[in-house]
């Protein structure tokens, strides 16, 4: 202890240490999105702004999937008061919570590259503990993930924390390292559970230290289950909602890490360590792994055997537990990538003790390929994306497209429904959308990527229909733009189409065609009407009908349209005043105004349209307070509506995720946006019924 303390203190070693945690704070906080905001990562959304909802509603639930824990979510929360008013005024706040938990993720970054250089000064020489932490340094998928708003770089720093008390305990058992170790477990399983990989290294620490007991009498030891004890403990305080949540926790994860089913239209897969094998190799890199199995073999040979055991316990532990998960991402792969580095160094710290240059050509080698890759994410992030591209053009040649955007699932970000009229096909796109799709939702503009088009990996069954849905599709359209997918740049090829005029002048003719048939159909309903006044039941079918009769008709006619709809359904209500199906088919119509109106002047004018329609959702609700539907199409109502006034907004927001909680509670199979999403429910409003 006294030389590592010495060694610390050394000026030189000092400098150097301090050198490269700089290297490694600049790959992770450049960039933080401040002049180029948008998504690093598709689950930013879910954990940054669990942090807005925590502060918003005064509480410490950070909310849904408790499958998820809370420790990550309480980190961003913290900083994101903290980080907002530091921001520069030209950044849209709603990117306020993304920059804070990203800081987060690059401290912990950092605190990882710091952690890895002391474990590696304990198990090598002090140039060997450089390179150590050097390799962590430029690790592209570490650099990557710390620059994400998602708890991979802290609880990949918390199992480096525990491998290192799990060492320190080896070399000399102390009731108070158990303790430690078993805080530092406790808390990488409250960042994401993936983090039990660090309880493997304090056990083996366990039975690796010295003592005269055998080693299976270890097991029943006091100080063992004391850290089991503190782990516990820790990941209660840190994660408490998964702790009251904890069957449906454990049931969520099981089904989404363990049960998964496999997809009927994909092909079989091959052996899950094969896929992670493959994910190693291109994220974590051959020569660290090479490096890696040759340090393992170089201390296998000296008799080192503690720190193979403890150091390689974190690789097979992170491999062992994704192999057997139905999904397997790179990220999975980050509690190792720490132990990867130590063990690199290895080789490195031999050959440069017998010959400097050896040792400095086997680092370059080391480092030469992930510093590039690292570079490439640096860039990617820093540059737009072809989605942003893509949405730019659109903002710009089509400021005021005559019917919406269709966008299929890798095209364009959900944040993109906020300047346009976008659509979404969903993850089933080419399953669901067609000729008649184009022409029940007014598309005049679609957007398609190569990733959604993409057929590998399918039966020959469904890449053959998913082909064929695509050939069909670019066949009713004409290409305006294309913007390439680039090794620079983040993001699949895009294509924006304009639907050919013949088939927007069909589409129109069958409207016609379909309005003068409603209008029928309304008449003869009316005349119905005429000799039954006070039947609710007519007045309700005629308003639907002159809803449908508005919807296949142009705005003046569909204005005055859904005026004579309001009619029927106040009159409805007139006659039976506990028809709760009034006011709710009532809504629903307000908020097919509020589309047309957002359409035609703006989502500022709409938003009066939609306060209409919260109300009669309300009066809906009062007479029949059961029905999901009703409370869904409420929360979509009060978030859909836009105000500066900030109260108002606050308040409305509040309103409408209480009304989305309500109708999951009433029908768990509704599809209930996640409220932390300030943007239109992707499902929108509920059929008339």
């Amino acid at each position: 202890m006294a030389s590592l303390k010495s060694e610390i203190r050394n000026p030189k070693s000092g400098i150097a240490v301090g050198g490269v945690l700089l290297l490694a704070a600049l790959l992770r906080l450049i960039p933080l999105g401040l002049s180029n905001p948008r998504f690093f990562h598709a689950d930013e959304w879910d954990y940054a702004q669990s942090a807005v909802r925590m502060w918003a509603e005064g509480t410490l639930d950070p909310g849904r999937p408790y499958a998820h824990p809370a420790l990550y979510r309480y980190a961003t929360a913290v900083a994101y008061p903290i980080v907002s008013p530091l921001l520069p005024a030209s950044l849209d706040r709603k990117w306020a919570p993304y920059v804070a938990g990203r800081l987060v993720s690059a401290g912990a970054g950092v605190l990882a590259v710091w952690l890895v250089y002391r474990l590696a000064r304990r198990v090598l020489s002090p140039g060997g503990a450089l390179a150590a932490a050097l390799i962590l340094a430029v690790a592209p998928l570490h650099v990557q993930f710390s620059h994400v708003a998602k708890p991979e770089a802290m609880m990949a720093a918390l199992v480096t924390l525990a491998t290192l008390l799990a060492w320190e305990l080896a070399e000399r058992p102390r009731r108070r390292l158990y303790v430690l170790g078993g805080i530092a477990v406790g808390l990488a399983v409250a960042s994401k559970y993936n983090g039990i990989v660090a309880a493997v290294p304090l056990v083996v620490a366990h039975l690796a230290a010295p003592g005269a007991a055998p080693r299976w009498k270890r097991l029943l030891a006091l100080d063992l289950w004391l850290a089991g004890a503190c782990s516990a403990v820790a990941f209660a305080a840190a994660s408490p909602y998964t702790i009251v949540h904890l069957a449906g926790s454990l049931r969520h994860g099981w089904e989404m890490r363990v049960a998964g089913q496999p997809d009927p239209e994909q092909l079989p897969q091959g052996p899950a360590f094969l896929a992670v094998a493959r994910q190693a190799w291109e994220w974590v890199g051959p020569a660290p792994l090479a490096l890696a199995a040759a340090g393992a073999v170089l201390w296998w040979r000296e008799r080192r055997s503690a720190a193979l055991a403890i150091v390689g316990s974190v690789v097979v532990a992170t491999v062992a537990l994704i192999s057997a998960w139905t999904v397997q991402q790179p990220f999975y792969l980050l509690p190792m990538v720490p132990a990867v580095a130590v063990l690199a160094a290895v080789p490195i710290a031999r050959a440069g003790a017998r010959r400097k240059w050896a040792g400095g050509a086997l680092l370059a080698l080391c480092l030469a390929p992930s510093a590039v890759l690292s570079a490439r994410e640096v860039a990617r992030l820093g540059r737009p994306s072809t989605r942003q591209l893509a949405l730019a053009w659109l903002i710009e040649h089509v400021p005021n497209p005559q019917g919406n955007i269709l966008r299929d699932h890798d095209s364009l970000d959900a944040s993109a429904e906020d300047a346009l009229p976008i659509i979404d096909g969903g993850s089933g796109f080419y399953g669901c959308v067609d000729r008649g799709y184009l022409k029940s939702h007014a598309v005049t503009h679609f957007v398609l990527s190569d990733w959604a088009a993409a057929t590998e990996g399918l039966t020959p069954e469904a890449a053959q229909r998913r082909a064929a849905a695509h050939a069909r599709l670019i066949a009713w359209g004409e290409l305006l733009v294309r913007f390439p997918p680039s090794w620079w740049r983040e993001g699949p090829g895009v294509e924006v189409y304009k639907v050919r005029d013949s088939l927007l002048a069909e589409f129109q003719r069958e409207r016609a065609e379909a309005a003068k048939g409603l209008a029928a159909k309304v008449k003869e309903a009316e005349d119905r009407l005429a000799a039954r006044p006070g039947d609710a039941a007519l007045h309700m079918a005629v308003g639907r009908l002159l809803c449908d009769q508005a919807a296949a008709s142009p705005g003046e006619e569909a204005v005055a349209l859904w005026q004579r709809a309001e009619g029927q359904f106040r009159a409805a209500s007139a006659a039976q005043p506990k028809l709760a199906d009034a006011h709710y088919n009532l809504g629903c119509l307000y908020l097919r105004v509020a589309a047309w109106a957002t359409r035609a002047a703006g989502p500022e004018r709409a938003a009066g349209v939609f306060a209409k329609a919260a109300q009669a959702f309300r009066q809906a609700i009062a007479l029949d307070p059961n029905q999901a539907d009703y409370h869904f199409n409420l929360g979509f109502a009060l978030w859909s509506a836009v105000t500066a006034d900030e109260a108002v907004r606050s308040a409305a927001l509040a309103e409408g995720t209480g009304a989305y909680r309500r109708a999951a509670q009433l029908d768990p199979g509704i599809r209930v946006p996640d409220p932390h999403i300030l943007a239109v429910a992707e499902r929108g409003p509920q059929p008339f019924h």
